[in-house]
């Protein structure tokens, strides 16, 4: 169980440690939503899809155009046969979120592109349970711990930091 109570550390016996946030994260949820997304953005023979989930800025980590151009130039998905299907989160910046519209019209790789509050419905638990891998940026401790309850084989990725150690 990824969830305890604490043991005899002297903590309160209400207390509980977690590997991650909690979340709704169901193998049927998922499996529903990928029905939805595969009607609505249908799978290409031949091809990987890739999940891309894209926090944003907060306290601690900043995520900008260059970063999100060096992934996208490192995955090169056309080349490699990749589907990519990425979602923002509230807190990506205008600039981020940018770049990917633009990215999308010009690449045929990327098939879905979903924006929180532009996106006219919401395919984030197709993405979770319909990648053959999930990216996800190391920000968003929920996107991280949603993309690890998928099932799904889920890479970190590194993002700038503001304070400490950069990428």
């Amino acid at each position: 169980s990824s969830c305890q109570p604490v043991g005899s550390s002297g903590s309160a016996p209400n207390v509980v440690v977690t590997l991650g946030a909690p979340n709704g994260v169901t193998r049927e949820g998922l499996a529903e939503a990928v029905r939805r997304l595969d009607a609505a953005v249908p799978p290409r023979t031949g091809r990987r899809r890739v999940g891309l989930l894209v926090g944003g800025d907060d306290q601690n980590y900043r995520i900008d155009a260059a970063w999100a151009r060096e992934l996208l130039a490192g995955l090169d998905a056309d080349a490699n046969g990749y589907d990519l299907l990425a979602t923002t989160s509230r807190r990506t910046p205008a600039g981020v979120a940018a770049f990917l519209r633009e990215y999308a019209a010009a690449h045929d790789a990327m098939r879905y592109l979903e924006i929180p509050g532009e996106s006219a419905e919401s395919h984030y638990h197709g993405i979770l349970g319909g990648g053959d891998c999930l990216l996800v940026t190391e920000d968003s401790v929920n996107m991280v711990s949603e993309a690890a309850s998928s099932g799904r084989p889920t890479v970190i990725l590194q993002v700038g930091r503001k304070h400490g150690r950069d990428r």
